[in-house]
């Protein structure tokens, strides 16, 4: 707004200026007309011109040039219009006059534009500090009104610029008689420079304020008034008040301060300032006392580089300020923990540190006792046995106490003595001589009283040898060591440097004794508890039966060295392993009935039948006690015994006793049948002599004879059973006789023999007409078997049976025989029942069979102390193993003629 209306202003003044000079010309125009043509003279008052070009260079400068240039050639125009015989020259001469003037005067206009802006700017940049400067500014008359003031001057007094006017330069004194000291300074010297005085704002509040002034004067040199500068000081002082409170506050806050305060030198480390906490920190006798000691000569050696590297690096170098933790020793020789934390200052014009120090042997000690109990529980938890528990505790007391050796004792609670049993920082002469202390000793007695001890070595009031007093021990401390309110061992910690027991090293060594009663305790028991699972674990590991542990869903935990024998795996295998994995699931669901069983917390005992990783078919009994953990299942504790053979036995034994039964029943029969046969068979003979003339009665009695033959023949069978059948043993070679045997039942069949026979063979004492018969029942029976033919592979070796054979014979040597056909095999339903005597698979009958076959084959055997067997799968061939004892003796090498095997009608399976 006031921008357009000062150029509204300029326009109004141009446009005057305008019709101004415009008059002048058009006067100067009529004034030429007049003289030249009305009046006709060539008089012309020229001066007259010089008006307008005067006013129109003073006021356009340069464009009054114009103005010249016009009436000059306004005067030559006229002079040419209106020429006559006068002389115009002199007009020339006034036109010319016009255009030099013009140009002196552009000149001089030219010039002073320059001064006029020259002293435009200057006033201009006088006006801007003035009214700029963030410093009062005014001017005043001597009488004391202002004349100007800059808008500072107004903030600082809070006058409008009108109100600032109106008032004396006597209003703002805070004091009157200040205002008449300044003028009598200042007319004095002519200035005044940062002259102090106290003003006062508008509002009443006084302000601290410097003055820089000068006087005013006229050209005569009377003074006429001031103009200077006025520098609100107020906050300053304020601040430098402040700051000296600040310095007194600090001063007695740095003389008492609970932190110590150094100030160190950078270059020498020496100490420049100290406060009293820090003087009485180290033992200092003054501040003075302290000034100039070399601060790293109180940081204990092993903290001395690492000390030297954070004051150099981390406060100097990089003015990093962290806290850090030291030992130092103090003037008299203690060790004292601090804290300390460092900054990087000048001080007194030289780089220095400032370093505040705290004191933390207190906590530190409290710190390192707690640390020392939570690592000494940690570590007593990790330790494997009473010897490094031992270890751990002694190495913590004397961490933690500050002494330099000592060791535990256990007492014996049978006996009362006490023995050492860890040590440490003690020489073997010295534990020898100190090792063992009956229980009515001095020491024992001591110890027992269960009170701790705290003096000097050759105070304790016990007799000391010399190899105690050669060790120069000082102080020592003894702790009787409790639990369960008895006393159970004894900790001595002593030092070969301190005269006494530190009291913090007291409470700790107290405060511990209690965590290493309970972890001597804990060690003992842990050590006797593993004794006890070493003997519980010998014991479950040799022991014959199996022993496991199986979880709420029969798999298998735990399982020691039978168990896996007996399921055919390792002990490693076995674990994981579901009891599924080795039963049919008829058999599991067995298993499950009696978990059921369990469940409700009864025990169960049953037999099961497993297979064997092998594939073998086992029998174990099982005893199996239930697992409850919170009423709630989890499995049971079971013994597995392998009954298989003891089944077997038992089948062999009530077989045996069947034989025997039926052996004396059929001995009786075949005696009487045999006598009442041989009456028999007399008698027909006697018909046959008296009617030898009715051939067709005497072939009848033939036939009748020969069936007494056959009757004879199954006599001889029965008393196989009996007691009379009992074999005529003889040193034979079985080599021989398999092989004849052989020949003999083989000729004429389309059935051929292998034999695997040593030639090292062992001899047997044997009956030689019942082996053979039981090696032609079997090679009969596997005739049989083969009606497409077929190899019949016959083996003997020696073996020597041992118990762990499962084979129910006598340890020793024997010769084993093995019979294999490759015939159509034997149903598994009948194995165990072929041996029985009257079994057969074929119709009974003459031809047929009569079910006594193998029976006596097995009788025979069992006879000569032996023993016989069969496998057999169905489509794949059956086998027979015999086994008969061997003999130290050798047979007589003679020629022996073989006994003939059955007729080719009695070839019939048994």
């Amino acid at each position: 707004m006031g921008a357009m209306m000062k150029t509204k202003f300029d326009w109004q003044k141009e446009k005057y200026r305008i019709i101004g000079i415009a008059s002048l010309l058009v006067f100067a125009c009529f004034l030429t007309y007049y003289f030249h043509v009305i009046l006709g003279i060539g008089l012309l008052f020229t001066h007259l011109f010089y008006i307008p070009i005067l006013l129109a260079f003073l006021w356009w400068k340069k464009k009054g040039l114009f103005v010249a240039i016009f009436l000059s050639a306004l005067l030559i125009f006229c002079n040419f219009i209106f020429r006559d015989d006068r002389v115009v020259f002199y007009d020339y001469i006034r036109a010319a006059m016009f255009l030099v003037v013009a140009f002196v005067i552009g000149i001089l206009s030219k010039q002073t534009v320059k001064a006029e802006k020259k002293m435009q700017k200057s006033e201009e940049k006088f006006r801007t500090l003035f009214e700029e400067s963030k410093d009062a500014v005014y001017i005043t008359t001597q009488q004391g009104k202002y004349v100007e003031v800059n808008q500072s001057m107004l903030n600082l007094f809070g006058y409008t610029i009108e109100e600032m006017k109106a008032l004396n330069v006597q209003e703002i004194y805070a004091y009157s008689d200040d205002r008449q000291k300044f003028q009598q300074e200042i007319e004095k010297n002519g200035f005044v420079r940062e002259y102090e005085l106290k003003l006062r704002k508008k509002d009443g509040t006084k302000l601290d304020c410097l003055v820089t002034a000068t006087v005013r004067k006229d050209d005569s040199g009377k003074i006429i008034g001031y103009h200077g500068i006025i520098r609100d000081i107020t906050e300053q002082k304020q601040l430098q008040k402040r700051l000296q409170e600040s310095e007194r506050n600090y001063r007695i806050l740095f003389e008492n301060m609970l932190n110590g305060i150094i100030v160190i030198d950078a270059e020498t480390m020496k100490i420049l300032i100290a406060n009293q906490t820090a003087v009485k920190m180290y033992g200092f006798d003054s501040v003075k006392d302290a000034i100039g000691q070399n601060s790293l000569d109180f940081i204990h050696p092993k903290h001395k580089e690492r000390a030297l590297n954070i004051i150099v690096k981390d406060m100097f170098e990089n003015d990093l300020h962290q806290l850090n933790e030291f030992c130092t020793i103090t003037r008299d020789g203690r060790e004292i923990w601090i804290n300390a934390i460092g900054k990087r200052i000048e001080y007194q014009g030289r780089l220095a540190g400032l370093i505040s120090i705290r004191e933390i042997t207190d906590s530190k000690r409290a710190k390192d006792l707690i640390v020392a109990q939570r690592d000494l529980g940690l570590a007593i938890g990790r330790s494997v046995g009473l010897e490094e528990t031992l270890r751990l505790c002694v190495d913590t007391a004397i961490r933690i106490s500050g002494m330099d050796c000592g060791g535990i004792y256990l007492i014996d609670k049978d006996s009362g003595s006490i023995d050492i049993a860890f040590h440490k920082g003690l020489p073997n002469d010295f534990i020898n001589s100190a090792s063992h202390y009956d229980a009515d000793s001095d020491t024992a007695r001591l110890i027992m009283a269960g009170k701790p001890i705290y003096s000097r070595h050759h105070k304790l009031g016990v007799k000391l040898n010399e190899t105690h007093t050669s060790e120069n021990l000082r102080a020592i401390a003894i702790i009787p060591i409790h639990h369960e309110h008895k006393v159970i061992a004894c900790l001595n910690i002593a030092s070969h440097t301190l005269d006494q027991v530190p009291i913090f090293a007291r409470n700790a060594l107290e405060t511990i004794s209690s965590q290493i009663g309970s972890a001597i305790a804990t060690a003992k028991a842990k050590k006797a508890l593993k004794e006890s699972e070493q003997r519980y674990r010998t014991l479950v590991e040799t022991m014959d039966e199996g022993i496991s542990i199986i979880d709420e869903k029969e798999y298998f935990t735990f399982a020691n060295t039978a168990t896996a024998n007996i399921f055919g795996y390792s002990k490693e295998k076995i674990i994981g392993k579901n009891l599924s994995d080795f039963t049919t699931p008829e058999e599991f669901q067995r298993v499950l009935k009696q978990t059921a069983i369990r469940k409700t917390g009864k025990s169960s005992r049953y037999e099961l039948t497993i297979n064997r990783k092998d594939g073998v078919q086992r029998i174990i009994k099982v005893s199996a006690s239930p697992i409850i953990d919170n009423g709630k299942y989890r499995g049971a504790f079971g013994i597995f015994i392998d009954i298989t053979e003891q089944k077997r036995m038992e089948y062999e034994l009530q077989k045996i006793q069947n034989l025997e039964s039926i052996g004396i029943l059929a001995g009786g029969i075949a005696h009487d049948f045999n006598n009442i046969l041989t009456v028999i068979w007399g008698n027909i003979s006697l018909s046959k002599l008296y009617i030898q003339s009715d051939k067709e009665a005497v072939k009848l009695l033939s036939i009748a004879e020969q069936a007494c033959g056959q009757a004879k023949n199954l006599t001889q069978q029965l008393l196989s059973f009996s007691k009379g059948g009992m074999p005529i043993k003889k040193i034979s070679s079985i080599s021989e006789l398999l092989k004849n045997t052989a020949n003999c039942v083989l000729k004429g069949s389309n059935v051929r023999c292998k034999f695997s026979i040593p030639d090292d063979l062992w001899t047997t004492e044997i009956d030689k007409r019942q082996i053979t018969q039981v090696i032609n029942q079997l090679l009969i029976n596997a005739v049989q078997a083969m009606p497409e033919g077929g190899i019949i592979k016959i083996n003997a070796e020696n073996i020597f049976v041992k118990s762990e054979h499962s084979l129910p014979l006598e340890q020793g040597k024997y010769v084993k025989i093995t019979i294999k056909d490759t015939g159509i095999g034997i149903q598994k339903e009948y194995l165990q029942k072929i041996f029985d005597p009257y079994f057969t698979t074929k119709r009974v009958g003459t031809q047929k069979g009569t079910g006594l076959g193998l029976a006596i084959c097995y009788s025979i055997i069992k006879n000569h102390n032996g023993y016989i067997t069969v496998e057999s799968e169905l489509d794949v061939g059956t086998t027979f193993y015999i086994y008969l004892p061997a003999s130290e003796k050798r047979a007589k090498i003679k020629k022996e003629v073989i006994e003939q095997p059955l007729k080719e009608e009695s070839r019939r399976t048994v």
